[in-house]
């Protein structure tokens, strides 16, 4: 069996670009986990999955966090009529927060279960 360090390393020369950090775990088991990046972690499931060394094909404490309620605010210029004359007004922009971790967990669990 591969040392997480191994695998670790595996994964970031297979996945090129991927952020893989290995995190500590206090607790009396001491088990460290592997925190991913979102924009890999679907390629990152399908290498642990399909690797013939590896074939990992079990998702255990998978987690994410929505932000539905979050909208992002950003004040922009513009050019807009005012009385008769174009002039520069400032705007605010604001835009919904769509995209939610949950649905990418689920995806990376079926891909594990070979979905």
């Amino acid at each position: 069996m591969e040392t997480l360090e191994q695998i670790k390393a595996r994964i970031e020369s297979a996945v090129p670009g991927a952020k893989v950090d290995m995190l500590p775990n206090d607790s009396p088991s001491g088990q460290r986990s592997l925190l991913i990046d979102a924009d890999h972690a679907v390629p990152i499931a399908k290498f642990l999955r399909d690797d013939p060394q590896l074939r990992f094909d079990y998702a255990s404490n998978v987690t994410g966090v929505d932000w539905l309620d979050t909208v992002l605010k950003e004040k922009v210029k513009t050019r807009k009529v005012v009385d008769g004359f174009e002039k520069e007004v400032e705007a605010n922009f604001r835009s919904a927060r769509y995209l939610t971790f949950t649905a990418l967990c689920l995806t990376v669990i079926r891909i594990c279960a070979g979905y």
